[in-house]
């Protein structure tokens, strides 16, 4: 018994390194799913944080787009509604109701309360100038008249921005 059979040992060398690469490709396999589990709890770690830049980023652009309307201030008396424009782009198409009346325009001034010339000029040659104002510049502000008939009705004004957004903003502060 003390001779080796060399014709096995081929066969057995052949055995060992096929279960060597059979162990190699158990340890790959393994690995790889390991890593494949890294990688998705990396992906999943990503994906929530551009979730939260993605948030961020719209909270930002809302309130760029909301920016000017915040600037558009109302000012209520008993014959007059004065939308100021405080932002720093132009609005446009501006109107004012009281309840569902829609209120006469009167005059667009500038921060010193100097009405624009060709307002002006229309109004001497006794022209209709309508319910809406087509544009109050920046730091300008639109008149229109009110009749106050008894009980105190919201005003509300609508404007379209820089960006041809149409808002609504009333005279207790509230925009949409």
């Amino acid at each position: 018994m003390g001779v080796i059979d060399w014709g096995d040992a081929p066969t057995w060398f052949g055995t060992g390194f096929a279960a060597l690469a059979a162990a190699g490709a158990i340890w790959t396999v393994a690995s790889q799913r390991k890593q494949i589990g890294e990688q998705r709890a990396f992906i999943a770690e990503q994906s929530a944080n551009l979730r939260l830049e993605r948030a961020a980023l719209q909270a930002a652009a809302d309130d760029r787009r909301e920016k000017q309307a915040r600037s558009v201030r109302l000012d209520v008396d008993r014959n007059y509604v004065y939308v100021f424009n405080e932002s720093d782009a132009p609005i446009r198409k501006v109107r004012c109701s009281d309840a569902s009346t829609s209120l006469s325009r009167s005059c667009v001034v500038d921060g010193k309360g100097n009405a624009a010339a060709e307002l002006m000029a229309a109004l001497a040659r006794g022209a209709d100038l309508g319910p809406a104002v087509d544009l109050v510049g920046v730091g300008q502000a639109a008149v229109f008249h009110r009749i106050v008939n008894g009980a105190r009705e919201t005003v509300t004004v609508s404007f379209t921005d820089s960006d041809g957004i149409e808002w609504h903003r009333d005279d207790l502060g509230a925009l949409r």
